[in-house]
């Protein structure tokens, strides 16, 4: 039973909102899922080289964050 709860506890943990605009690559690749460490840094790469993010159209630019990833996410980033 216990396990059971830390599973559920776990999954429900795994991403938190991010402000994809304000947020470091180690809060990027911690909050969101499927996001690793060196593509959150190409986002923040991506954001600094361009400006802000306005939307999805904008985030898909980025190489190698598709739809999927950003479907998987959508809840979670903040555009602000």
């Amino acid at each position: 039973m216990f396990l059971l709860f830390a599973l559920l506890l776990f999954n429900t943990a795994q991403a938190g909102a991010v402000y994809i605009n304000k947020a470091d690559a180690q809060t990027i690749s911690s909050e969101l899922e499927g996001v690793s460490r060196p593509l959150a840094q190409r986002i923040v790469q991506h954001r600094r080289d361009n400006g802000p993010f306005r939307s999805e159209a904008d985030l898909s630019r980025v190489p190698y964050v598709g739809e999927s990833l950003i479907e998987r996410n959508r809840r979670y980033i903040i555009y602000d």
